[in-house]
C-alpha cells in the first residue's frame, strides 16, 4: 500500500482533477480519497476549532459529568442489547 498526502485546488466548476505519479505497475487498484477544506490560520499557525459535533453538540459550556455521560451510554447500551436476546 502506497500512501499519498497532495495538496490540491478544487476549479471553478467544482471539480477535483488529480494527476499524481505513483510509480507503481499498472493495474487495478483501491483508492482511498479524503477531501478536506483548509481552515485559515489565525494568531500562532493554529487552525481554528472545528464545530463540536456529535453527543456533545449544542452543548452550553456546562460542565460535563463524564461519569453520569458514561453511565447514561452504558445503560442505553445494555438496553439495546437486553432487546436482541
Amino acid at each position: 500500500m502506497t500512501t499519498v498526502k497532495v495538496n490540491a485546488e478544487i476549479g471553478g466548476d467544482g471539480k477535483l482533477r488529480l494527476e499524481v505519479p505513483l510509480g507503481l505497475p499498472a493495474g487495478k487498484a483501491e483508492v482511498v480519497l479524503v477531501v478536506q477544506p483548509d481552515a485559515p490560520e489565525v494568531g500562532g499557525g493554529m487552525a481554528p476549532a472545528r464545530a463540536r459535533s456529535g453527543i456533545f453538540a449544542g452543548n452550553s459550556g456546562a460542565p460535563l459529568d463524564i461519569d453520569a455521560a458514561l453511565d447514561e451510554m452504558n445503560n442505553a447500551w445494555k438496553s439495546k442489547l437486553a432487546d436482541l436476546k
